[in-house]
């Protein structure tokens, strides 16, 4: 049967329209099992739009502001965590990567889970940039009280610039492939696993990462998130 759809393979995203069925993908060579829903079946698209009819945009954006909510504990028990008293491996690898984590956790949980309650990109990218800048505000407010109190100025005007826009630059970089995956579940209708956007996660761990181990290795305590 003839592919006369957009229909991505699951495995490498090549754009299978125009191949029959069972065809394996001539990107990767997967094999794509797609067929037509039969007649009176319903499709995945049909449940998404019933389901998405439920839910308002009230409903939607007041879903995002309690994730927001949510990320705080996350982002003050990371703030005494990670941090340059806590060794090398986890300042400059763990730590990048479960803060990058829970940073875009629960928008991709959403785009899993519950599709219908997000209604356009802007909501997933003010749900993982506005847990950025939590995190970076909780980080920067416990190193203050907690770790380094006696910091010179300069060095907390860096961290409330340099290291505020790296939190937003790296969280919007593994964002970017949470929306592709939210894109193509709205374009082929049907569900796409959030693992899809595992690349852009681990670009943004790579950045964060580097970052930290230059400021390790240099030695300037108080500049590191």
């Amino acid at each position: 049967m003839l592919i006369e759809r957009d229909w991505s393979c699951r495995n490498c995203g090549y754009n299978l329209r125009g191949l029959m069925t069972g065809h394996p993908c001539p990107e990767c060579g997967k094999v794509e099992l797609y067929e037509p829903p039969r007649p009176g079946e319903q499709t995945y698209m049909d449940w998404a739009a019933a389901h998405s009819q439920k839910a308002s945009l009230r409903t939607s954006w007041s879903v995002a502001m309690i994730v927001l909510i949510g990320v705080l504990p996350a982002a003050i028990l990371c703030g005494f965590l990670v941090v340059e008293r806590a060794g090398a491996l986890v300042f400059m690898l763990f730590g990048p990567f479960i803060v990058e984590l829970l940073k875009i956790a629960p928008a991709a949980t959403l785009v899993e889970r519950k599709t219908r309650l997000t209604f356009k990109p802007s909501q997933l990218y003010a749900m993982t940039l506005g847990a950025a800048l939590i995190f970076a505000v909780a980080q920067n407010v416990v190193y203050r009280l907690v770790f380094f109190p006696t910091l010179p100025i300069d060095q907390w005007l860096y961290r409330w610039t340099v290291c505020v826009m790296l939190h937003l630059i790296c969280t919007a970089v593994a964002t970017r492939g949470i929306v592709a995956v939210w894109e193509t579940i709205q374009k082929e209708g049907r569900h796409v696993g959030v693992s899809k956007a595992s690349g852009s996660l681990i670009l943004a761990v790579v950045i964060h990462a580097l970052y930290n181990t230059c400021v390790y290795v240099n030695g300037f305590a108080g500049y590191g998130f």
